[in-house]
């Protein structure tokens, strides 16, 4: 037999508590009742307390077109005097104190190609004390983000590597070589800070559908010296494009070579390396 007739209470009954589900049965208000007819009894007349010492009437003021609508300032002063009075009873659920109580940090996994911006974190638990939104909603709405980040990154990564493997069937063994040059002639074509800016932003620079068209024209632009000199017109000693595009190649090739793994790591020093290269055998060239 139970002790307490709220312990026959479902264990699926709960209430939240600073983000987490409590059994109905343990709290309080009801544990504090002997029996379902004294707690119904102090339910009604606490709903009648509440009701008597809490008016719900707004004044009113009239609209240029002739509406009355609540007055902003009658609406604060009502918050300010009666929703401490709901917060203390427990029927409403007290705000938190500073936007910074959220607790929005950086997840322990990000997906890839998403970076985590702690200015926005902060704009976000910003606009979530404004409105006074729970502790246990911001959970779920970066949970469901999360969940939206997921879905977003498996489209972009299944579009990605479709990609990559129709440019390795479009141009077989040429395909390492090419797709160098394709980034170089991107570099050739953004000019200015504004479309450089554009290519970081949208990543579009970096994604294998749009260098696959850079490949397909960059032994076109190897013949055109407007647009890739030959070499030779840089600085004094400076390597020809041939020798470059030789070095290059012989980096990505050549598994002994000392760079070699930084290169198809990304190493920034091995990338700062070859575009060095390239800066003092055509100067003014955009690199990013």
């Amino acid at each position: 037999m139970a002790d307490h007739w709220s312990d026959s209470l479902p264990a699926t009954l709960t209430y939240e508590d600073n983000g987490a589900q409590v059994p109905m049965a343990s709290h309080p208000w009801i544990r504090e009742s002997p029996d379902m007819g004294h707690f119904v009894h102090k339910s009604l007349q606490t709903h009648r307390e509440v009701g008597s010492r809490i008016p719900v009437k707004i004044e009113t003021e009239r609209t240029p077109d002739g509406r009355f609508l609540p007055k902003q300032t009658s609406i604060d002063a009502w918050r300010k005097e009666h929703l401490p009075k709901l917060y203390d009873a427990g029927l409403l659920e007290r705000p938190l104190a500073k936007p910074e109580d959220y607790g929005i940090v950086k997840p322990e996994s990000m997906p890839e190609g998403l970076e985590w911006d702690d200015a926005i974190a902060l704009k976000f638990s910003q606009v979530l004390h404004k409105h006074s939104v729970p502790k246990a909603a911001a959970q779920e709405l970066l949970a469901l983000q999360a969940e939206a980040w997921g879905t977003q990154q498996a489209a972009f990564k299944t579009d990605y590597d479709s990609a990559i493997s129709e440019l390795n069937k479009e141009f077989g063994p040429k395909y390492d070589e090419l797709y160098e040059q394709g980034k170089r002639l991107a570099k050739a074509i953004f000019k200015s800070p504004a479309e450089m800016d554009f290519v970081e932003k949208t990543g579009i620079g970096n994604h294998p559908r749009f260098l696959g068209i850079l490949m397909r024209l960059a032994p076109l632009a190897a013949t055109d010296n407007s647009i890739l000199p030959p070499g030779g017109s840089g600085q004094p000693g400076a390597m020809t494009h041939d020798q470059i595009r030789a070095e290059v190649l012989e980096i990505m090739q050549n598994t002994q070579h000392p760079k070699h793994k930084g290169y198809w790591a990304k190493d920034p020093a091995v990338m700062a390396y070859i575009d060095e290269m390239y800066k003092k055998a055509f100067p003014g060239q955009v690199t990013f």
